[in-house]
């Protein structure tokens, strides 16, 4: 009985003793005009909390400007994500818009961050139509 009840402890201390998962993310990527090749500088980018899956139910929980290159990186560690959220990039600049012909949004990758992972996500914004009429 003795040998049971000391095997049954041991199960549970080793069980307990389970490795908890880092949930430092790291974030970088470039900003870019979707339609064309170019790269947009300064522009402001980001982090954001989605609370409930394709909702407007978002939290901005960090924001930096892109440097002149357009790169960009967050790292941050908020915890797991929400379920059924997650924690995404987004990213707006003057004369570019976000939304896309669609209704949906352009200047946030669709996927959500891997929580605990490095990873690269470069978000395009659309040039605005007025600029594309009078550039062109």
């Amino acid at each position: 009985m003795k040998n049971l009840v000391f095997l049954f402890a041991l199960c549970v201390f080793f069980v307990s003793c389970e490795k908890e998962q880092s949930t430092l993310t790291t974030v970088s990527g470039v900003v870019k005009a979707r339609n064309g090749e170019a790269i947009i500088p300064n522009a402001r980018v980001y982090l954001i909390k989605q609370v409930i899956k394709r909702s407007r139910n978002q939290i901005v929980m960090d924001s930096i400007r892109a440097d002149e290159n357009g790169y960009y990186t967050f790292s941050f560690d908020y915890g797991p994500a929400p379920n059924p959220g997650g924690f995404r990039v987004k990213a707006e600049a003057p004369l570019y818009y976000s939304l896309d012909a669609k209704g949906g949004t352009a200047g946030e990758p669709q996927n959500y961050l891997q929580v605990g992972k490095t990873q690269t996500q470069n978000v395009e914004l659309w040039l605005s139509r007025l600029v594309k009429d009078t550039v062109y």
